[in-house]
């Protein structure tokens, strides 16, 4: 399970850059820009694999709308953990803070929401498609008679 998890991460991460490269200007590609763009991705790859692993303890297995939330959950792990130190520290209170996070948040799920959903989906599918596709005992040059 554990190497099914690290997959998810690094595909999580491979399409966080897909996604968020693209965006950084080609002047500023060895920059500030690029590196807090690495370290989304870093992040994105983390909390994919730990989210993983969480939905996946002790051989559990998820359905649809639960893989729905893993990928809305990380998207909304990585938001606070990114942006809500620097809300809370230029706040006028608790209550606007809260506020400043929820329409940052509004302000690029749109965009990060679908993007998960989507790569979720396309993890998930992949994987159900292989498992079916590998035999399920042991194989003949194996076996002891």
């Amino acid at each position: 399970m554990t190497r099914i998890s690290a997959s998810f991460g690094l595909w999580a991460a491979f399409c966080a850059a897909l996604t968020l490269v693209p965006l950084v200007p080609m002047n500023d590609l060895s920059g500030p820009a690029m590196k807090s763009v690495m370290e989304i991705v870093w992040a994105t790859g983390v909390a994919a694999w730990l989210g993983w692993g969480m939905f996946h303890h002790q051989g559990r297995q998820p359905g649809g709308w639960e893989y729905c939330l893993l990928a809305v959950l990380v998207v909304l792990a990585l938001h606070v953990w990114f942006f809500a130190p620097t809300i809370f520290a230029t706040a006028q209170g608790i209550p606007s803070a809260v506020r400043s996070l929820a329409v940052l948040l509004a302000l690029h799920a749109w965009f990060t929401v679908p993007v998960a959903l989507l790569a979720t989906y396309l993890f998930v599918a992949a994987r159900r498609r292989f498992a079916k596709a590998e035999p399920s005992g042991p194989s003949p040059a194996r076996s002891r008679s």
